[in-house]
């Protein structure tokens, strides 16, 4: 039987098969023929996706500047207004304004350098306004405090006493020059006394927070008003995802030996680690900001003991991205997160939202005292 099935295998795989199959013969111009009409044809096709694909790429350049014509006319614009929206773009071509108008992190950033340049953009607010380019708008981002309704509010990190405090202030105004806050009695000193070393942060309302650089243009203080000039999001950066403020004084361990892209995370526990005393200001799914009293390299290593319930701890370690003065000879040091599990981030991501419905819990239970008490 074995060498029956021996056999039948031999038997497939026998070339001599080949010599039972009869292919036509084909002179070598025949085979240039059929070559070349299967290159023609692919040509063929190939020129009908490139002719289809250019017909739609005219179609919707001729929607676009359609949409455009209608935008001018129903803005009621000015020659000389139409005339400096065209000079934002930076060319003389019409869908180069679309694209400027259509996308409100290019528009924002340039009406803001023009602001800046002193060209009079007083226009600005109505096309703004036009092309719903505001905070409460969550399908745009928010580029410029130009873009912030009265309403909104920021939040200030600012160091008391040795420790950093958070607070609060909402917008009242927003002016072509700058936008006008509302501060607490507290906040208001807090700010007006180390102003000049702070960033103010925007919390939006699909989680995400805007960071943009402090500038004080004047103040109130009878009212506690501060008037900030406009500012773009600080840093180039991309708006994070909202950080828990933690403002937890604890230890952490500091490795800058061989700290750089080529570290070996999983041997940094063979690194040995200084003892740093700090707090931990805020933290994210994504990363982590602390506070030290001294400055430490960009690419080093901090790792630390998260506090979770029934005592027990989450190891957290993170890179150091930046390191920058915060003012009282402190640093604040920002890291994202590295070498976690995913068992450890999934973890992470538990206790931040336990963590915020905690906070929001409060938060509505404290307005419900106050709808009482009224």
């Amino acid at each position: 039987m074995a060498a029956m099935e021996a056999n039948r295998h031999v038997w497939v795989l026998d070339s001599r098969i080949l010599d039972y199959l009869k292919f036509d013969e084909f002179h070598w111009w025949e085979i240039l023929l059929i070559i070349g009409s299967l290159s023609a044809l692919a040509s063929y096709f190939l020129l009908v996706i490139y002719l289809d694909r250019r017909a739609r790429a005219r179609e919707k350049r001729l929607k676009q500047l359609a949409r455009l014509q209608r935008w001018l006319a129903e803005w009621d614009l000015t020659p000389t207004e139409v005339e400096a929206l065209q000079a934002l773009s930076g060319d003389r071509k019409r869908i180069s304004l679309y694209r400027l108008l259509s996308e409100p992190a290019r528009f924002e950033a340039a009406v803001h350098r023009a602001a800046e340049a002193g060209q009079p953009l007083s226009f600005a607010e109505r096309v703004r306004d036009a092309l719903d380019y505001h905070s409460g708008n969550l399908r745009v981002p928010v580029v410029s405090t130009r873009q912030l309704v009265p309403g909104d509010h920021f939040r200030f990190a600012v160091w008391e006493g040795g420790r950093p405090q958070h607070h609060y202030g909402q917008v009242i105004a927003v002016g072509p020059a700058g936008l006008t806050l509302e501060l607490t009695d507290d906040g208001f000193r807090a700010v007006r006394g180390k102003g000049a070393e702070m960033d103010a942060f925007y919390l939006r309302g699909n989680d995400s927070e805007y960071r943009f650089p402090l500038r004080i243009r004047g103040a109130v203080a009878g009212r506690n008003l501060l008037t900030l000039a406009h500012q773009l999001v600080g840093g180039g950066q991309r708006p994070r995802g909202a950080r828990l403020p933690i403002v937890k004084p604890m230890s952490f361990r500091v490795r800058t030996e061989l700290a750089g892209p080529e570290t070996p995370e999983a041997n940094l526990d063979l690194v040995p680690a200084q003892e740093m005393r700090g707090v931990l200001l805020e933290m994210s799914e994504g990363g982590f900001s602390l506070v030290l009293n001294s400055e430490i390299p960009g690419g080093s290593y901090v790792s630390f003991e998260l506090p979770r319930p029934r005592r027990r701890t989450l190891a957290m370690m993170g890179r150091v991205l930046d390191c920058r003065p915060f003012g009282g000879n402190r640093w604040l040091v920002r890291c994202e997160l590295r070498g976690l599990t995913a068992t450890q981030r999934s973890v992470l991501g538990q206790l931040l939202r336990m963590e915020r419905q905690r906070r929001l819990r409060l938060i509505r239970s404290e307005q419900r005292e106050l709808r009482r008490s009224v």
